[in-house]
């Protein structure tokens, strides 16, 4: 009976940790999402650093969190000493757009004003070159910040709290998408496949920092693109 209330008790911990995180660094920016543009170059480069400045203490935090408890390890949350295995992002980056491209391919068969509508609601656009490296340093920081907590911490916790692992794929990905919603239906459903193909990325290869490197690539040349 003590033991089976020691399991309660940690899972219940568990739950309100992840709601905890989640709520603080996700939530408002869900709450809040909006298309507005940033008008000048000067205002675009405050956004980017505002983002990195609030960024960077989140992901140190998660990583306390995880380095603090003695199960899972380190190595079961992806989180791994850099080494070759880090090259298999280019790859996972390349099929990035391969498993989008059916969802891209629908597309093209749209209306031009509605294509119109909806490629035109990515809010952050390159204003001048050279911004280009606050923009990769911008890239970097999402790629991490959002696949320690979506994939690392997230699908660890919910195997933690026995979930199946195709479940918990679909319910990270769902609210990794929801994060989206500002770019209308379409956009929610790109970051819904990507999100449920870097799960099981994640889940091959249990390395953050390759699932990291090519969401951080992939969003680097959407801004490219758009420049």
């Amino acid at each position: 009976m003590v033991a089976f209330s020691e399991v309660t008790y940690y899972m219940k911990r568990k739950i309100i940790e992840l709601a905890i995180l989640f709520s603080v660094f996700f939530l408002p920016g869900y709450v809040f999402q909006s298309t507005a543009a940033s008008e000048t170059s000067a205002q675009f480069s405050a956004m980017m650093i505002t983002y990195f400045i609030i960024a960077l203490p989140q992901v140190m935090l998660i990583l306390y969190l995880i380095w603090v408890q003695k199960s899972p390890s380190l190595e079961d949350f992806g989180i791994v000493k850099p080494s070759n295995k880090m090259l298999y992002a280019l790859p996972v980056f390349l099929c990035s757009f391969a498993v989008i491209a059916p969802l891209l391919l629908l597309l093209s068969f749209f209306p031009e004003d509605i294509k119109e509508q909806i490629t035109s609601q990515a809010p952050w656009r390159i204003q001048s070159p050279g911004q280009i490296p606050l923009v990769a340093l911008f890239c970097l920081t999402v790629g991490y910040r959002e696949e320690l907590f979506f994939r690392s911490y997230l699908l660890t916790r919910f195997s933690e709290l026995k979930l199946n692992r195709h479940l918990a794929a679909l319910i990270s990905s769902i609210i990794f998408g929801g994060a989206h919603l500002y770019q209308n239906l379409f956009g929610f459903l790109v970051t819904f496949v990507l999100g449920l193909f870097f799960c099981y990325v994640f889940y091959e290869w249990k390395n953050v920092h390759i699932i990291a490197l090519a969401h951080a690539a992939y969003n680097f040349i959407l801004f490219l693109v758009s420049f």
